[in-house]
């Protein structure tokens, strides 16, 4: 993804090199009260992030890559209890002998009546969200990691600490 930072008020993905804006995203993310994503498991949690970028207050369970930028105070977390993966016959690399996180329904809606009966501290948690995005997940942040993490490479290839 392109710099949040550069381009607030749009939402900017990066595709085969050129920039497309996606204003639909952006209207879509207009019309919701919240962010909600209650799935077993989360690769990295597009969807979670953008609506965090817009300000949305994000319920989400608290199982997968999207654990890397929510937290209690960014967003609300649903517990989960890890169960095996079911119903995916469709999907060769999914099995019975894996594992993933089941959110607990009961947490789910105990977080979306908040959410709607407590807006105004639900949309200060959703700008405490969009806060962190931006600042963390920004073409300077980004630079910074992977230089960090070249850096810790070749001080282990040294044989450094």
């Amino acid at each position: 993804l392109e710099s949040f930072e550069d381009h607030r008020g749009q939402y900017v993905e990066t595709y085969n090199e050129k920039y497309v804006y996606s204003i639909e995203v952006e209207e879509d993310h207009s019309y919701c009260l919240n962010g909600f994503a209650s799935k077993n498991s989360e690769g990295i949690g597009y969807p979670i992030m953008e609506a965090m970028l817009f300000g949305k207050p994000v319920i989400s369970s608290s199982c997968g890559g999207n654990m890397e930028f929510t937290n209690s105070d960014n967003s609300y977390l649903v517990d989960y209890q890890l169960t095996p993966v079911y119903n995916m016959p469709w999907i060769p690399w999914y099995s019975g002998e894996m594992w993933w996180g089941e959110p607990n329904l009961y947490q789910i809606s105990k977080w979306m009546r908040h959410v709607f009966e407590h807006k105004e501290s639900a949309a200060a948690k959703g700008k405490i969200g969009q806060k962190f995005i931006l600042d963390n997940y920004n073409s300077k942040s980004a630079i910074t990691k992977f230089v960090e993490t070249i850096e810790t490479a070749m001080s282990q290839v040294r044989g450094e600490k």
